[in-house]
């Protein structure tokens, strides 16, 4: 059984998420606002961002930068 902690989106998480989007941005690279949300916020709490949306995430160099693991 899973336990369900929602941890609030904090300000330093959006920062966090801008900083990464310029970041993607400055190498020709995009992705969406809501999965550089996850990713910043997963990275402000220091827990791993795992996805299975391999699509968005191909890139390897997109997924060391983010700190991702694409499963499935």
């Amino acid at each position: 059984m899973f336990s369900t902690v929602v941890e609030p989106f904090t300000q330093s998480a959006a920062v966090q998420a801008a900083r990464i989007d310029g970041s993607l941005r400055s190498q020709g690279r995009e992705l969406a606002m809501r999965d550089l949300s996850i990713a910043a916020h997963a990275r402000e709490l220091g827990a791993r961002f795992v996805t299975c949306d391999s699509g968005d995430f191909e890139d390897e160099a997109v997924r060391q930068l983010l700190d991702v693991d694409v499963i499935g």
